[in-house]
């Protein structure tokens, strides 16, 4: 026998006079229930309305007693409404009839124009909300008490009733949603559905562990049902529903996860309090400027940044010796995919961010900073003397250019598009990310980063010690040391840059300011933040089209999960870096045998390379090489006059038959030939046989060539390598190892590819002029080796050891130190400063676990006294406490 399926007939009723408006009430206790009333069924009490409601919609129905409708009669229970009884299940379906009932959705259905008074309408809503949260929080405490209390008796619902004792009025029966029941409903007023507290605890742990959106949420619930036989039809009873409660979930699970963020709030200040440390702190998120106003500190850290790392902030000593390390070691980084269209638009905001900073904090720091700016350089306009530098001016330039974060004025993002560009963070050691900020202008600005520093001085004592590191840490810490951004706190902070991001610097950057050749980082790499972006990565095509507060709550609450979930597994953290410590240590030990030098001597060279690296080059050598390039030029306009004289020459010649032997011919082959004996005195100043004694008796020509080849090489070989790198994405989706690529993304490609080749080709034959040349007048008796010609057949593909990768030669002035040419000795040198960063690295172990240890003590003493505290001023009414409906006049409010 074929059982027809069952369907729920979900549909708005008819317009009546004299309808009531109902709202949530948790201060009323329930009445007793009826024998046949459900579990959830209350008593409300009815009033006349006096002004005319708008028209019901899907997504807000007026509630109706019909049988089969969503709202359920208090004293009646109809049976579902089985409709089209006649239709098979779905594996015998005809298209015909599948076509029918579901074809196309209720046009009732569709999403209505938002008319002048939805954000008015937004805005009374989110009121409502926040003028009720505080008893729903009060609410959820009482109904977590009655679920524990209903886990002894094994009932799963909570003791509820209702009496009909309003005697006089007209009652409509209701569905009344509340905590007592375990559904949370979806509007504050008159809400036309609820949802279970269960589904919606479920739906946000699947929101924070994989970033499920709650549409695709919704349409599995819709496939869920329609697999029973439940389907949501419109008003005619004929078509689905294609979104019958999506936006209804939507709302509930926000503010349901509004009110947990605040009971957890509240929960968390309860267990402070017990805690006289951290009571004094101020709870909002303020972060003071250096010299304005600074928050007052004590001699712990504030009790929010105990609770982010209790690894990191739970020192009771402040304030440690520079050789023993900072107190604490933190990373910025910025994310440029978590923008924000601006045509997301805006609403309003029920939620309070803690790790978010206003922008009112950043415009501050962006002020403070431009006002250092401007006292440092009237100073050095007065005649101050300007701070020295850690590193020379060309070594600072090169990292600027190499990086377009330390480029300001970038434009690295679309402002026009987007107006939040991204996002900037702050995290500890152990990836828990401290402080946020949104990023507005279309480069990434120092000021970002600063203001994030402040925040964290403000919650830090005053005498805390801190090492940031950065992608551009060089860049950040020379304007430091120029403007003095951070005042007073300038000694308390030391700079250097990421790991990954270090070796994408000059070797004097290196030496300076690599974490590993930096005393006091031990094993931090600095690359925290690259694992709490890529936790973040689902929600970057969800947060890109969202509104201002929607995206700051999920993001904030996502990183909040990533830190929380980083404390929680923090033992498992302190083994692995344990493990690392022994292998790094025994390899670094053989590393130092293998180079045949002892330790001191291994630490001297060290040495001799922090003093190489920070040695500018000699003035001499510059003074070379700007008197060459003037050479250069002097000789290619030489060498233009001399084919224009010779031209001329042959054409007034040949048209008008003037002898070669002419004076004025004479006069210019003179004049000519005395230019190029004066650049041959030029050529005998420059003394390169004083600074290169293997250039001693080489002419000009030779040089002059030599220099062309030399350069016009290392243009060719860095548009071969970019030529490799276009065509590298082709050949790696061929082999499978890529995401594939289209047609127009190969004909885009290859497009751009072959304009830019044929520039290649025109670079490789004028180098090989200039070898030509350098054939044409080399000496064997100068022993210099001329460069190999290039064929460009050979350049689509070179090998690893084509002429291309060799530069033209040219002398040097000293010889190499020892650590360039041995890679033993290279490799020994590295080893010591990896055992000194072991070294430090288990003290700091040590350490943070010592600081974890005193944490979990006072955290548990601090939660029985809480807890004790709480049982002795609970009253049975706080158990009781529950959602009622209260009829009040009828108007909008």
């Amino acid at each position: 026998m074929e059982h027809p399926r069952v369907k729920l007939r979900f549909e708005p009723a008819r317009r009546r006079p004299g309808r009531t408006r109902t709202s949530l009430d948790l201060g009323q206790p329930l009445a007793a229930s009826t024998p046949r009333s459900p579990p959830s069924a209350l008593q409300t009490v009815v009033r006349p309305r006096t002004k005319r409601r708008r028209k019901g919609t899907p997504e807000r129905p007026v509630p109706s007693l019909r049988p089969g409708s969503q709202w359920k009669g208090a004293t009646t229970h109809a049976k579902p409404e089985i409709l089209c009884p006649t239709i098979p299940s779905p594996i015998e379906v005809t298209e015909e009839d599948w076509f029918e009932a579901f074809g196309d959705p209720d046009d009732a259905s569709q999403p209505r124009e938002r008319s002048g008074r939805y954000d008015q309408s937004k805005q009374a809503t989110y009121d409502r909300w926040t003028s009720l949260m505080p008893r729903l929080v009060d609410a959820m405490k009482a109904w977590h008490i009655a679920g524990m209390e209903s886990q002894m008796t094994g009932n799963p619902w909570v003791g509820t009733g209702c009496t009909p004792s309003c005697e006089g009025s007209r009652v409509s029966r209701v569905v009344c949603v509340g905590f007592t029941v375990g559904y949370w409903p979806s509007s504050p007023t008159r809400p036309p559905r609820a949802f279970a507290i269960d589904l919606l605890i479920h739906y946000l742990n699947l929101y924070d562990s994989c970033t499920t959106p709650n549409d695709a949420f919704c349409q599995a619930l819709l496939r869920s049902h329609a697999d029973h036989g439940c389907y949501y039809l419109g008003s005619q009873g004929q078509r689905p529903i294609s979104d019958p409660w999506r936006r209804s979930f939507s709302s509930a699970a926000m503010w349901f996860d509004l009110c947990r963020v605040q009971w957890k709030r509240q929960i968390r200040r309860l267990i402070d309090v017990q805690d006289q440390s951290r009571s004094i702190w101020p709870v909002s998120n303020t972060a003071s400027i250096p010299g304005e106003g600074s928050t007052h500190r004590e001699d712990h850290a504030s009790a929010r940044m105990l609770h982010r790392c209790p690894a990191c902030f739970g020192l009771d000593q402040w304030g440690r010796p520079t050789d023993s390390g900072p107190d604490i070691l933190v990373a910025l980084d910025g994310n440029r995919q978590l923008k924000r269209l601006r045509r997301g638009g805006s609403s309003p905001s029920g939620f309070e961010p803690d790790l978010f900073l206003p922008k009112v904090k950043v415009l501050e720091a962006r002020q403070a900073m431009e006002q250092a700016k401007a006292r440092a350089k009237a100073a050095t306009t007065a005649g101050g003397s300007e701070q020295r530098a850690k590193l020379p001016r060309e070594s600072l330039d090169r990292c600027r250019r190499a990086f377009k974060v330390a480029d300001e004025n970038a434009h690295l993002v679309d402002d026009q598009l987007f107006d939040i560009t991204g996002v900037v963070i702050l995290v500890c050691r152990h990836d828990v990310p401290l402080f946020v900020c949104d990023i507005t202008t279309p480069g990434e600005r120092q000021e970002y980063g600063m203001a994030l520093i402040w925040a964290l001085l403000a919650e830090l004592p005053s005498q805390a010690t801190i090492r940031v590191l950065y992608d551009i840490s060089c860049q950040v810490d020379h304007s430091c040391d120029l403007f003095g951004y951070l005042g007073g706190d300038r000694s308390r902070i030391m700079f250097a840059c990421s790991v990954l991001h270090a070796y994408g610097h000059e070797w004097a950057c290196q030496v300076v300011y690599n974490p590993r050749r930096r005393s006091g980082f031990g094993l931090t790499d600095g690359e925290g933040s690259e694992r709490v972006w890529s936790r973040t990565r689902r929600l970057i095509p969800i947060l890109r089209r969202a509104n201002d507060s929607r995206r700051i709550f999920a993001l904030e609450r996502k990183l909040q999960r990533c830190g929380a979930t980083m404390v929680e597994t923090l033992g498992g953290w302190f083994k692995k870096k344990h493990r690392l410590i022994s292998k790094h240590r025994s390899g670094a030990l053989e590393d130092i045998r293998a180079s045949g030098l002892s330790e001191s001597q291994l630490r001297d060279l060290l040495v001799e390379q922090k003093l190489d690296s920070a040695r500018s080059l000699p003035q001499t050598s510059q003074d070379v090489q700007r008197k060459i390039d003037l050479f250069k030029k002097l000789q290619t306009e030489l060498e233009r006059v001399g084919s224009a004289i010779q031209e001329t020459v042959q054409s007034l010649s040949e048209e008008f038959g003037w002898p070669r032997s002419t004076a004025a011919f004479r006069s210019l082959s003179e004049k000519h030939h005395d230019l190029m004996q004066n650049g041959q005195h030029l050529l005998g100043d420059l003394r390169l046989d004083h600074t290169f004694p293997q250039l001693s008796g080489v002419s000009a020509q030779f040089l002059h060539y030599l220099l062309l080849a030399r350069e016009e090489k290392i243009n060719v070989r860095a548009r071969v390598v970019e030529h490799l790198w276009e065509l590298s994405r082709l050949r790696r989706a061929r082999g499978g190892g890529h995401d594939p690529v289209g047609t127009k993304v190969r004909d885009a490609i290859l497009k751009g590819w072959g304009p830019r080749w044929r520039t290649t080709k025109a670079a490789v034959d004028r180098y090989n002029g200039y070898v030509g040349h350098l054939k044409l007048h080399f000496n064997p008796i100068w022993n210099i080796p001329l460069p190999a010609r290039l064929e460009v057949t050979d350049l689509q593909n070179p090998t690893e050891d084509h002429q291309l990768w060799q530069d033209v030669w040219w002398p040097t002035s000293a010889q190499p130190p020892i650590w360039v040419t041995n890679e033993q000795v290279r490799r020994g040198v590295t080893a010591v400063l990896l055992l000194d960063r072991c070294k430090e690295e288990e003290q700091r172990l040590i350490l943070e676990g010592n600081n974890l240890e005193k944490w979990w003590i006072n955290e548990s003493v601090a939660m029985i006294k809480a807890r004790e505290r709480v049982e002795g001023q609970r009253s049975m009414s706080m158990a009781k406490t529950v959602l009622t409906l209260k009829l009040r006049p009828s108007g909008r409010s």
